[in-house]
């Protein structure tokens, strides 16, 4: 999952200005660097 997402259906009916409204910026940065950990360790090889 990729940050941008957030800014998509289904999370934008929860908060249609964005995860800003729902987080901290900095909450929103951990969010993205546990989503880059998730995909990395989805990747084959």
């Amino acid at each position: 999952m990729e940050v941008g997402q957030l800014y998509e259906s289904p999370f934008n009916s929860l908060a249609p200005a964005g995860p800003e409204v729902l987080f901290a910026e900095e909450k929103i940065t951990i969010l993205e660097s546990v989503f880059d950990r998730l995909e990395s360790g989805t990747r084959p090889g």
